[in-house]
């Protein structure tokens, strides 16, 4: 299996998503980690920018976390349909009108399993149902409050459940 690694915002993300990749891989999968432009530079997180670096990779998942949703959808876009997908830690506050709309048809089109945390400052899992109510992905509630969604063991057992 290909796996696509969508970290967040923050450097920090690309260790915490290879701790987790690697809880919910055997080791036999491919597993690319895109470095983002505004970690080495001053420029602002740029989402589209970071989708036209990963739009040519051909993957069977897509683990995204926060941002990495943001960049996610701008990959659907640009035509890249993966076949199933992880989102974690969705930025609601921070999507525009369009993104929502964008998340609502990712959603009808392909498996997708969302995993928010119940007070999410960026979202709470009350908002994402609400937004996603009627669909078909499967949402998974976890406590916190904090975006940072720490427990990478809770996740991949999450993940891994939904894999099987």
């Amino acid at each position: 299996m290909k796996i696509l690694g969508l970290p967040g915002r923050d450097q920090a993300t690309v260790a915490w998503l290879q701790q987790l990749l690697s809880a919910i891989t055997d080791g036999n999968h491919e597993v690319t980690l895109p470095s983002y432009r505004h970690w080495r530079s001053a420029q602002l997180p740029d989402p589209i920018h970071e989708a036209d670096q990963v739009h040519a990779l051909d993957v069977d998942l897509v683990v995204a976390k926060s941002m990495g949703t943001m960049v996610l959808l701008e990959l659907l876009e640009k035509g890249v349909a993966p076949p199933a997908v992880v989102l974690i830690g969705v930025p609601l506050a921070g999507y525009s009108e369009a993104q929502t709309g964008g998340l609502k048809a990712l959603v009808s089109r392909r498996p997708c399993l969302c995993i928010q945390q119940t007070d999410d400052f960026a979202g709470s899992y009350q908002q994402l149902a609400a937004l996603l109510e009627g669909s078909e992905a499967n949402l998974q509630e976890v406590s916190g409050s904090d975006h940072v969604y720490s427990d990478t063991a809770q996740l991949a057992t999450l993940i891994n459940a939904w894999l099987d």
